[in-house]
């Protein structure tokens, strides 16, 4: 403590009067503090420093706790939009979809074939459709019940997509009626997978619930050139083709 006596002197003599200094520190240096007077401008100095680190550290404790609650806030909207965007793609899959058959929907596979008609005229390719039929829903319904009836639907999609290429478009057309759309498929391309699916169908029947059921499909099919891909066109030769196709035939437009 000695040894500091002299730093302390020098310092405090320029704050401190010289007489009490000079008196104090020769007494007790370890008294200073206690018996010398402080200068107002030190004291208010210091008072300032203290309560402007006080006010420091305030700020910082409530910057940090809003910036965690706005974290903990901008966590749950993110959450909420995550959760919407699900939703909603959830919603679009589920009306893009038969609930039923998993083939895309009426509307989903028209819009459909609006595109692909569109991208045959852009890619100067050819675009062709076949439009499938289940023979007489009403007796097997009637024979079978709704339930197996249900189950001839899924098996129709199941044998489309048994005998189509990966990349076509399998939809449901109306209640025993499905479309698939074949882009860059050759007429003959397109007649050896309807002929091929005709033939699968008749030949192989549905096991439900332990029993067989036989049943048959019309397939009708039509290609368009780049020049003459129109979606309404292609439809409409399609459903008259398949009125000459009832009985299990194929019929070409």
């Amino acid at each position: 403590m000695a040894m500091e006596v002299p730093v302390l002197s020098a310092f405090f003599a320029e704050i401190l009067p010289s007489g009490s200094l000079q008196g104090t520190l020769a007494d007790n240096p370890n008294t200073l503090f206690a018996s010398a007077p402080i200068n107002p401008v030190l004291l208010i100095t210091v008072a300032a420093l203290l309560c402007c680190g006080a006010l420091w550290a305030v700020y910082r404790t409530l910057r940090t706790v809003s910036e965690r609650r706005l974290q903990r806030m901008l966590s749950r909207q993110q959450a909420a939009i995550e959760h919407y965007q699900r939703e909603q793609l959830r919603l679009q899959l589920q009306s893009a979809h038969d609930g039923l058959t998993g083939a895309f929907g009426r509307a989903t596979i028209l819009e459909m074939l609006k595109v692909e008609a569109e991208r045959s005229r852009r890619l100067n390719h050819r675009f062709s459709a076949l439009l499938i039929t289940i023979d007489q829903t009403r007796t097997l319904q009637q024979h079978y019940g709704v339930d197996a009836m249900n189950a001839v639907l899924r098996d129709a999609v199941k044998q489309c997509r048994a005998h189509v290429r990966s990349f076509d478009l399998i939809g449901r057309f109306s209640a025993d009626e499905f479309i698939v759309l074949l882009a860059e498929a050759e007429h003959a391309t397109v007649e050896a997978i309807a002929r091929r699916l005709h033939r699968s169908v008749a030949q192989t029947p549905l096991h439900f619930e332990g029993l067989p059921i036989g049943y048959t499909i019309s397939i009708a099919h039509h290609s368009l050139s780049a020049a003459h891909s129109c979606p309404v066109t292609l439809l409409e030769r399609c459903q008259n083709a398949l009125k000459q196709a009832r009985n299990s035939q194929v019929a070409a437009a």
